[in-house]
């Protein structure tokens, strides 16, 4: 990680920093191997760990780099880890994103904080509300691809009821003429709904 900040700073570039991923990809802190489980055929980041198993590696983990990188200056925001959800337990879930944010503005009250997700549709109306509502997020992203638009009005909502930007954080096309509806891509959403950011 160090490496990949002064390379951006070097270009004047700022980095994301996601501090996990939902999915056994490999890039998640050392000893979450077993943190995962076959939920409805897929292999993701189990329940318990968003009860408890956070608290033993990702947690530290998280203090850590946190702590070390806080004043380098190519840090734009933390996020709590890629594209996270807890469907087995929405309680554990908020109170794992306060633990761990907290956590995180303590050690860096300087940049900003997201949790990460594709989208909130996993939750109620009222819990998304309340999540995007917390101090400890700063802005709110969706993942969005092939020009599905599936969740991002709902997210643009959220996002400004609660008065914090919304960046389509992984977007992108297969097949012919990328760059093209890409551009027409970006306009909807900047343009035409607002959002403040685009990340193909």
């Amino acid at each position: 990680l160090g490496a990949v900040l002064d390379r951006a700073a070097a270009h004047d570039l700022t980095v994301l920093v996601t501090l996990t991923d939902f999915y056994p990809t490999g890039l998640f802190p050392r000893g979450d191997e077993g943190a995962f489980a076959d939920i409805g055929g897929y292999t993701i980041l189990s329940t318990a760990w968003f009860q408890t198993g956070y608290r033993t590696s990702y947690r530290p983990f998280v203090e850590e780099i946190v702590s070390r990188y806080a004043s380098h200056r190519a840090i734009f925001a933390w996020e709590l880890g890629n594209e996270i959800k807890c469907d087995g337990d929405h309680a554990a879930f908020f109170a794992f994103h306060d633990d761990v944010a907290g956590r995180i503005r303590a050690l860096d009250a300087n940049h900003l904080i997201t949790p990460g997700m594709i989208t909130a549709r996993w939750l109620t109306d009222t819990e998304a509300s309340a999540l995007y509502a917390r101090s400890t997020v700063d802005f709110v992203v969706v993942h969005d691809y092939e020009a599905a638009h599936t969740f991002n009005d709902f997210e643009l909502g959220q996002a400004s009821a609660a008065g914090k930007p919304l960046i389509v954080e992984e977007a992108g096309f297969s097949g012919s003429d990328r760059a093209a509806r890409t551009d027409a891509d970006i306009r909807w959403n900047i343009d035409d709904r607002g959002a403040r950011g685009y990340m193909q």
